[in-house]
């Protein structure tokens, strides 16, 4: 007897979750006013990584800092080579010898730290002004597809799982940017 009410209750249950199925699918909101609109898909993950901007980006912020990145391999190295002394000949040395150069490396130290530090502040914050330039850049030529393709809205891949080919403006927009990086 328990059986047959547990199987009637189940038949009920899915009974309500198909009808509350049909109505959010016939009924929603969003489901209605997606009717007649026109969706695209940008994965601007692939237009940050090909890109033809996103590549001068990389090679001008490359230029810019190579320089102050060997300055701090220098630091390093010779930081480096104090360590090594120490520790091949820092038993045999004098105290105050051994005193003097613990000091230098811990000075050393330091300085390769700050060095390091200020490099990498000011290496982001450079990242972050031309990746704000550029993503600009790329939301204007979006728009721009967009609006000439009659689209409603534009996604980004972060918020998608699954994209039809033909709704991707991907290779689109690289084209309209590597175009417009040749002028």
């Amino acid at each position: 007897m328990h059986y047959f009410y547990c199987l009637k209750d189940m038949k009920l249950a899915v009974w309500r979750a198909l009808a509350l199925v049909l109505f959010l699918l016939f009924c929603d909101p969003v489901f209605a006013q997606t009717k007649g609109q026109k969706i695209g898909f940008v994965n601007t993950n692939e237009i940050l990584q090909k890109s033809p901007q996103a590549k001068a980006v990389s090679n001008r912020l490359r230029r810019e800092f190579e320089g102050r990145e060997s300055r701090i391999q220098d630091c390093d190295d010779e930081f480096w080579n104090l360590d090594g002394t120490l520790r091949r000949e820092g038993r045999t040395m004098s105290e105050k010898k051994r005193e003097k150069m613990v000091s230098q490396a811990r000075s050393k130290k330091r300085e390769c730290e700050e060095l390091q530090s200020r490099f990498q502040e000011d290496l982001n914050r450079r990242r972050n002004e031309e990746v704000s330039n550029f993503q600009k850049e790329v939301i204007e030529t979006v728009e721009r597809l967009a609006k000439k393709r009659g689209l409603s809205v534009v996604l980004n891949a972060t918020a998608v799982i699954y994209v039809d080919e033909q709704v991707d403006l991907t290779e689109q927009v690289l084209k309209a940017l590597a175009r417009k990086y040749e002028q």
